[in-house]
């Protein structure tokens, strides 16, 4: 797999810490059979040199477009408001905010007032991880001591509510999910959310019921066509929006997990704690690790591209590699590697497209 032109980073994930308030099933990160080993907590003044580093990457390449930092990842983001909120509160005193848009995905158990009421200030755009309705989301999500999470984040959808944010969700599409497909969409229109990102299960420990590379692609074609049934006018679907922008020619190179195509690495990097990987995936695997907190972004960009050299080209022959772009890194570099499912659901966006 080599890349075309050389790509300028366009989101970079920050993940202060590798602590949480909930313990989900399916949580790669905590997964039992290969867990996150916890490094320190990033500080504020960490935080402040990884937005520093982003800041005069944006001015060495000249960029237009503002490069978006999502504050996500191992933990729960808001156990290190603190560091987070300070950080950026000098990073923009410093008037660099036009360099940058902030984002973070939170699970929504710990907003309160004061937080949303500083996100507000900050202009940090958060969304929430909702599953959907209690019978979907409680199956799953709970505290570390067993209780229901489902009230807690609702409440703290409530507050975001009240200070006038767009309510943005995250669901996993789980075996519940799908089984309750029907339920899951009332929900969102009931609750009228304003959009919806499904991003795919990866990587669960053995006893979790996992969906394939195969039927994540099938339960997108149903998820499209509930929407059609549904005929959302106000609510968005994050994935789907997605394909149909790569299929017009305006691939967003984000993730196969929430969006239509890759790019770990080279047009996205993540920052577990004081260590820079192309994706969350790719965590405690030295042989992707890229490097450290504080150094240049470039110089990870550059070492991805080394990388991707010895990636063999396979899809210079395939009628829809300039809509697929690039599927996920891990997924090509498996032995059991079949996008079958993947050209179908594009073919599939394609034709609709065209109707």
């Amino acid at each position: 797999m080599v890349l075309d032109i050389i790509e300028q980073i366009e989101k970079v994930c920050i993940s202060p810490n590798s602590v949480c308030n909930f313990a989900c099933r399916y949580c790669y990160f905590y997964n039992p059979e290969n867990p996150i080993f916890p490094q320190k907590n990033l500080t504020e003044a960490d935080i402040r040199t990884i937005l520093d580093k982003i800041y005069d990457y944006s001015v060495k390449f000249n960029l237009k477009k503002k490069i978006k930092v999502i504050f996500v990842g191992s933990g729960e983001p808001l156990l290190s408001w603190k560091e987070i909120s300070l950080a950026i509160e000098g990073y923009r005193s410093e008037g660099n905010h036009k360099k940058v848009k902030f984002y973070m995905v939170t699970n929504g158990s710990l907003l309160s007032d004061e937080i949303v009421r500083k996100m507000k200030e900050l202009a940090i755009i958060p969304s929430v991880s909702l599953d959907g309705p209690p019978l979907i989301h409680n199956k799953n999500r709970f505290y570390s001591n067993g209780n229901p999470t489902f009230d807690a984040v609702m409440k703290g959808i409530k507050v975001l509510r009240r200070f006038n944010f767009r309510i943005i969700i995250n669901p996993t599409i789980t075996r519940e999910l799908v089984d309750n497909i029907d339920l899951f969409f009332k929900f969102i229109a009931m609750e009228k959310f304003d959009k919806v990102i499904f991003g795919r299960m990866i990587d669960v420990p053995s006893f979790f019921p996992p969906i394939s590379y195969d039927n994540f692609y099938k339960i997108l074609e149903v998820i499209y066509n509930r929407q059609k049934i549904y005929n959302f006018k106000n609510i968005e679907i994050g994935n789907i929006e997605a394909f149909q922008k790569a299929v017009k020619g305006e691939p967003e190179r984000v993730c196969t997990l929430i969006g239509s195509c890759c790019g770990a690495g080279t047009t996205n990097l993540i920052y577990l704690q004081k260590e820079v990987y192309p994706c969350g995936r790719m965590f405690n695997d030295k042989n992707w690790l890229l490097g450290e907190f504080d150094q240049n972004i470039e110089f990870f960009q550059e070492k991805m591209i080394k990388k991707l050299e010895k990636y063999e080209t396979k899809c210079s022959s395939c009628d829809l590699r300039n809509v697929c772009i690039r599927d996920c890194i891990l997924e090509t570099s498996s032995y059991l590697y079949n996008c079958q499912t993947r050209k179908e659901f594009l073919r599939f966006m394609i034709n609709e497209l065209e109707k």
